[in-house]
């Protein structure tokens, strides 16, 4: 009888160990918690998770012997994800965004402060309205916690605030149209083409397609439109542009849906429909960088070079960001108690390592380009080979070890950790432990395949 008991809690470990974590309980689970994103794991909690189930399974077999429960594992917690009102009521309209709707309707000093003083009363008006909400629902919230119930989160109506959001956002725009001239009106065309690509070019997948040059622009210089050269590089831009994103969208609108049937019906249909996005997509990446090699040489040195380095950053956005051997590295050069001689020591290691860093990082992003360009759904590539698609995730990658980009990836590991040791070595004991520690219990990986067109 033992022994069947065993056999049975073996294979029912063995069912949880492959299936709890990575399925819809666990994907629904995270969904609760507030993320937005079920396809990025915490691998360490996924493992917690799993050994609390597990302890629980080994507590309700009775009669096997030696197994103790911890504590812990008789307990279970849930998060209940909420309505942000600090992302919702946010200006759909940033001062930026602002400046360049004014500079395209050619508004007077007198019409801009006017709607200077109307933005002003918008923007105020949102801030209060979400710090209305943000107190009932950390009320609702430190209620139920205190109540033990979280039927009263639940009780709170939050439906209509996101609909609140959306007029309260669209009413500066009908509210600043009062304060036009007829022909200022008669420009308005130009507004909505500026708010679409606003809108609308953060919402790439390649690099290089979620930019939007005048923003960036404008960000570095300021007043580098005021300057007629730069006007009409940049008005041909939006033009181009504004063309692109429409068509890419209605490609994306108009084809989404049929593109995931024809994933199960038609592969090579769905091949040629994820070809045509990939082209539009492309076509915008490459408008981007046209223009803006077309405006670098029209301003200063300075000016030039932030806006090259902008770009690249908004290009690949994951790449730029430091890995925990990098920040270490910069936190330990900020640390007070540094004699002279080590912040000599500390600055050349990491002048030395940014020139590296610079190159490491441009060799990697060719090679992310390359790779991104030909990659497919995975659904579809199953498709296409008569495969079974993959079911679930566990955060290992689906490149091969010898792939040139993990070959370049392990380059970055090593260049970072490298420096990092080389200044640990710089520094005391005391000062290393005043470094502070990135080691946080838990990995966390997101699955980044593409999905849909």
């Amino acid at each position: 009888m033992k022994d069947d008991i065993k056999g049975r809690v073996r294979g029912r470990l063995a069912g949880l160990m492959g299936n709890l974590a990575l399925k819809g309980w666990f994907r629904r689970a995270l969904l609760q918690s507030g993320k937005q994103d079920p396809r990025s794991y915490k691998i360490g909690y996924v493992k917690r998770t799993r050994l609390a189930a597990i302890c629980g399974l080994l507590a309700g077999l009775g009669g096997v012997s030696g197994v103790a429960t911890p504590a812990w594992a008789q307990r279970s917690s849930i998060g209940i994800g909420l309505f942000d009102p600090n992302s919702s009521f946010r200006p759909e309209v940033s001062e930026a965004d602002l400046r360049t709707l004014l500079r395209v309707l050619e508004v007077g000093p007198s019409e801009r402060e006017a709607i200077g003083t109307l933005y002003e009363g918008y923007v105020g008006g949102l801030k209060a309205r979400a710090a209305e909400i943000s107190a009932v629902l950390n009320d609702a919230v430190e209620r139920a916690e205190v109540m033990a119930d979280a039927r009263l989160v639940y009780d709170v109506k939050q439906d209509s605030w996101e609909a609140e959001a959306k007029k309260m956002q669209g009413q500066f725009l009908a509210d600043m149209q009062g304060l036009l001239t007829p022909e200022q009106m008669g420009k308005w065309p130009l507004a909505e083409r500026e708010m679409r690509r606003l809108k609308r070019a953060s919402a790439g997948r390649l690099p290089g397609e979620s930019i939007d040059l005048v923003r960036i622009l404008d960000d570095v210089d300021e007043k580098a439109m005021d300057r007629k050269d730069v006007r009409e590089v940049m008005e041909q831009y939006a033009q181009e542009l504004d063309g692109l994103l429409r068509s890419r969208d209605k490609l994306i609108e108009d084809q989404g849906g049929a593109f995931q049937e024809k994933i199960k019906t038609d592969p090579k249909g769905a091949e040629s429909l994820w070809n045509d996005a990939i082209r539009a997509r492309r076509a915008i990446a490459e408008v981007n960088r046209k223009y803006a090699k077309q405006v670098t040489p029209l301003l200063s040195e300075a000016a030039g070079a932030a806006l090259s380095k902008r770009m690249f950053d908004a290009t690949f956005p994951k790449l730029i960001e430091p890995t925990k051997s990098e920040k270490w590295a910069r936190d330990a050069a900020t640390l007070s108690s540094l004699t002279e001689e080590q912040k000599t020591q500390i600055r050349d290691l990491l002048s030395n390592y940014d020139t590296q860093r610079v190159r490491l990082l441009e060799k990697i992003a060719q090679e992310q380009e390359a790779f991104e360009l030909e990659r497919r759904p995975l659904e579809l590539v199953a498709a296409l080979a008569g495969t079974e698609p993959r079911t679930g995730w566990d955060g290992k990658s689906d490149l091969p070890r010898d792939h040139p980009l993990m070959k370049l990836r392990e380059e970055r590991y090593a260049l970072d950790s490298g420096v990092r040791k080389r200044i640990a070595a710089v520094l005391t004991e005391e000062q290393r432990s005043e470094v502070p520690s990135e080691f946080r219990g838990w990995a966390s990986f997101t699955d980044d395949n593409p999905y849909g067109l």
